[in-house]
C-alpha cells in the first residue's frame, strides 16, 4: 500500500515547513529547506492489507521572493500589498493509495496516474492568523475534477526556540474529483460496484466537503537545523464513506522529522 504519503503528509507537514521559509522570504533572503523524517498514516480503504501506514519521507522546498517549490507543487506570487496576496499554482494530485492493492478489489483495474492541477490562492493576514481560499482544476485529463480549500492558519511563537502552528480547513471536491478519490468509476471494470458521484443512485451530488485540522510544533536547534512534530485528522463524513471502496470516516496522520536550512 504505497503513495499515501503523497497525498497526505505535505497537509500537515508542508504547513510548517513553509512558515520558517517564508519568514526568510520577508527579509528578501531565498531559502532552501532539506528534510526527512518518519510519518504514520491510517488507511480509510476498504479492504486495505494495513489499517496503519508507517514509513520514511523526505521533503524539500525553495522558497523566493515571490517563488516557492515543494512536493505540494509551485506557488507564483502574482500581486501583494499590504492586505492581500494572490497566488498562482500548480499542483500534482497523488491519489492516496495504490487502489489496486485492496482486498476485495482485485478484479478492478483502479490505476490512478498523477494528474497536474492549476489554480490560485488568495490570502490575508490578521496579525498571527492567515486566511487563505484556493481553487485547484485539473489541465492534465486525470481527475477531470476541481477543488475549492477555505482555510485558516495561526502560527504562535511559545519560546524563542520554539514555535506552535494550528490549521483547520474545509474542502469542496466536486463529483469528478470525489470519484477519483473515493469512487469506482466505469473504466475501472466495476460493473455493479461501479460508484461515480453525481451519477450512481442514491451517490452524493454535488460534490463532497472534507474538513480538516492540523497542529504543528518547530523547534530550533541550531541557526540552520529545525526539528518539526506534526499532526492532521482529517474527516470523511457519510457522503464519502458510502462508497463501498471507503470504510473510515476519519483519516489521521502525523509525522517528526529534520530539517536543515541552506
Amino acid at each position: 500500500m504505497m503513495n499515501m504519503q503523497h497525498s497526505y503528509l505535505p497537509g500537515s507537514v508542508l504547513v510548517a515547513v513553509l512558515a520558517l521559509a517564508q519568514a526568510s522570504a520577508q527579509e528578501n533572503e531565498p531559502t532552501w529547506i532539506v528534510g526527512a523524517g518518519a510519518f504514520v498514516v491510517s488507511n480509510p480503504y476498504e479492504g486495505a492489507e494495513d489499517d496503519i501506514e508507517a514509513g520514511g519521507f523526505p521533503f524539500f522546498q525553495y522558497q523566493g521572493e515571490r517563488i516557492s517549490v515543494d512536493p505540494s507543487g509551485v506557488s507564483l506570487t502574482a500581486h501583494r500589498n499590504s492586505q492581500f496576496q494572490l497566488d498562482l499554482l500548480v499542483s500534482p494530485r497523488w491519489q492516496l493509495v495504490d487502489l489496486d492493492d485492496l482486498e476485495g478489489f482485485e478484479e478492478l483495474d483502479m490505476d490512478r496516474g498523477v494528474g497536474v492541477d492549476l489554480g490560485a490562492r488568495l490570502s490575508r493576514s490578521f496579525g498571527p492568523v492567515t486566511a487563505s481560499l484556493s481553487y485547484l482544476g485539473d489541465v492534465s485529463g486525470e481527475s477531470e475534477g476541481q477543488e475549492a480549500t477555505f482555510q485558516l492558519a495561526l502560527d504562535y511563537t511559545l519560546t524563542p526556540r520554539l514555535q506552535a502552528g494550528f490549521g483547520t480547513s474545509v474542502s469542496w471536491r466536486d463529483d469528478n474529483l470525489a470519484t477519483w478519490l473515493y469512487g469506482i468509476r466505469p473504466e475501472d471494470k466495476g460493473g455493479d460496484l461501479t460508484y461515480e458521484y453525481g451519477v450512481t443512485p442514491g451517490a452524493a451530488e454535488d460534490g463532497v466537503i472534507v474538513p480538516s485540522a492540523s497542529l504543528q510544533f518547530r523547534y530550533q536547534v541550531t541557526d540552520r537545523v529545525f526539528a518539526i512534530v506534526a499532526a492532521e485528522v482529517e474527516y470523511l463524513g457519510d457522503d464519502i464513506t458510502d462508497s463501498p471502496l471507503v470504510e473510515d470516516d476519519v483519516m489521521v496522520s502525523s509525522f517528526i522529522g529534520l530539517a536543515r536550512t541552506f
